[in-house]
């Protein structure tokens, strides 16, 4: 851990090449400091955010509807990034396939 206390310390850190040669870590890349999430979170093996959300006053159905229809029209993904609802809004889908069946239409 002490070699990784500081960014002076990572740059020294030595690291060995596919060739059996020694260089720095510092030789390799820029180690700088910058501002960014506390912690990098990951699921399914992918980089991963969240935005949470309350809801009062209104059922969580048509916020989230709202908020596919507004995502759609302002939020462009990028290749390989994927958009979820989840929370209860998911309990609740989860629990309206599960009716489906139960009690057909």
């Amino acid at each position: 851990r002490e070699l990784r206390d500081t960014p002076e310390k990572l740059r020294n850190l030595p690291v060995l090449t596919p060739a059996g040669q020694q260089v720095t870590l510092g030789t390799l890349a820029a180690v700088t400091l910058v501002d960014g999430p506390p912690m990098l979170k990951s699921e399914n093996a992918r980089p991963s955010g969240w935005v949470y959300i309350d809801v009062r006053g209104r059922d969580i159905a048509s916020v989230v509807g709202d908020l596919r229809r507004e995502v759609a029209q302002q939020v462009r993904l990028e290749p390989g990034m994927s958009l979820a609802y989840s929370g209860q809004f998911e309990y609740m889908e989860r629990a309206n396939e599960r009716l489906k069946v139960v009690v057909p239409a």
